[in-house]
């Protein structure tokens, strides 16, 4: 039987002196994941998964705290994620616009590798009343800068009960944006996973 983990990674050593160093750890090499078509990770002709580089490694961790919601998944921390609640309970678009660039910004920002300097063009659309598109430029260091797109939208594939209220068909489209994932939930066929 083939081996399950990944192979040809070197064991890290982290010192006491890279834990208080004041530089920034920086970018480090991942896994690939496909965010935009499977929602699972990229694997190649032989079923293995795919490195990523540090740049895309960094594109993915921020894709990824864009569609978490903060304080609701005990495997990451408080600081990693959004919270969607004050968002869409704003009394308008322009309060709910500014709640939300300021939430990405400390989600982004809290980097534990310190990547990120400083995002830029932040541009949301809504495309119905509880969706929203956002956009955001994000400027790294090593003047590497990358583009970055959300979908993100209010929980309503579930009722309260944690049941779904909504067809099969519209949340299992894997042609679209919303295919791959909606912020805080990641939909894997037909079953809303939390």
């Amino acid at each position: 039987m083939p081996n399950l983990l990944p192979t040809g990674y070197e064991i890290e050593v982290i010192t006491e002196d890279d834990i208080t160093s004041d530089k920034p750890i920086g970018y480090r090499n991942g896994l690939s994941f496909d965010y935009e078509l499977t929602g699972d990770f990229r694997r190649d002709g032989k079923n293995r998964i795919l490195d990523s580089d540090g740049v895309e490694s960094w594109k993915s961790w921020v894709i990824n705290c864009m569609h978490t919601e903060r304080y609701k998944h005990l495997a990451y921390s408080s600081d990693f994620g959004i919270e969607l609640d004050p968002v869409f309970a704003a009394e308008s678009r322009e309060e709910a616009e500014s709640i939300l660039t300021r939430q990405v910004t400390e989600a982004i920002l809290a980097d534990p590798y310190e990547r990120t300097e400083y995002i830029d063009n932040i541009e949301i659309t809504w495309p119905r009343p509880d969706s929203l598109l956002l956009r955001a430029t994000l400027h790294g260091i090593q003047d590497v800068t990358i583009d970055v797109t959300a979908y993100i939208t209010k929980s309503i594939f579930s009722d309260e009960l944690g049941e779904t209220n909504v067809p099969a068909d519209e949340y299992n489209d894997t042609s679209g944006v919303l295919g791959y994932g909606v912020l805080g939930e990641m939909i894997l066929g037909r079953d809303i996973i939390r």
